[in-house]
């Protein structure tokens, strides 16, 4: 999506590394800098880790209030990026918005099924805290990730054309702070409950504006209005494009698989 995104994807990465090289590093020395920065109160309040925490809530909020959400991909369900359509037909927005809903379905049932097994880990007492910490930055970094080289969502399961018409763009605050709802601490609720803000707001403009949702219905999704720098066209020929090409290739030789087993 540009060099914005670009950009986060670098500091997220480095973000990642920071963190997973540190707690290595506190195995095999046996030391306590990851505990440091997750409880060491700076004049008895915060943490160091609850600075970061400050501005991924910043960042939580300008996706909340419509001032401030100045990017279709994630504030299509807002009128401001609304800009409709002349003489587009119904049947296809309704078919378009039926495989949508079909495609958040997937989804959710993939996420759900792929952190269950953790959450069970956890009641049984084989994952602590340190391990649902170190899964929030892997999945941060991951989300940039999926907009910048590889999206398996986009491949395999909600299959929109881009980011800026992805139907499930925004789930993906509530999807980085899942490893949260492990971890007791105000904090962290505080960014579970924003972006739990964040999925209800989306959601119910997708159920109540499905016309926001599709380029057949809002102008500003289509490929010759869109303003941002996509990795499916000016990009092409580089090393992101022909990972996309190589996901797009595993994509329909499973598909094709698929038909042959099942005719």
């Amino acid at each position: 999506m540009g060099k914005k995104t670009q950009k986060l994807l670098f500091i997220r990465f480095i973000l990642f590394v920071t963190f997973t090289t540190l707690i290595l590093f506190d195995i095999l020395n046996d030391t306590k800098i990851i505990d440091f920065i997750i409880n060491h109160r700076i004049l008895n309040t915060i943490s160091i880790i609850h600075i970061f925490w400050l501005f991924v809530m910043f960042d939580m909020i300008t996706i909340i209030i419509p001032k401030f959400n100045n990017n279709s991909y994630n504030g299509k369900h807002f009128l401001k990026h609304y800009l409709p359509a002349i003489d587009y037909h119904q049947n296809k927005l309704i078919n378009h918005t039926k495989q949508n809903r079909r495609g958040a379905l997937k989804s959710a049932i993939f996420w759900i099924s792929f952190n269950l097994p953790f959450a069970i880990l956890f009641f049984l007492g084989y994952l602590d805290t340190l391990f649902f910490y170190w899964l929030f930055f892997l999945y941060y970094f991951l989300d940039t990730f999926c907009i910048n080289i590889f999206c398996i969502f986009h491949i395999f399961i909600v299959r929109n054309k881009c980011c800026n018409e992805c139907r499930i763009y925004n789930w993906s605050y509530a999807m980085y702070c899942t490893p949260l709802l492990f971890i007791p601490d105000v904090w962290n609720y505080v960014l579970v409950l924003l972006s739990g803000i964040i999925l209800i707001q989306w959601e119910f403009g997708a159920h109540f504006h499905p016309e926001r949702f599709s380029a057949i219905s809002n102008l500003t999704l289509q490929c010759q209005n869109c303003q941002y720098d996509c990795r499916y066209n000016t990009n092409k020929k580089n090393f992101i494009y022909y990972i996309n090409k190589a996901g797009q290739m595993v994509y329909y030789k499973l598909r094709k698989l698929k038909s042959c087993i099942f005719k």
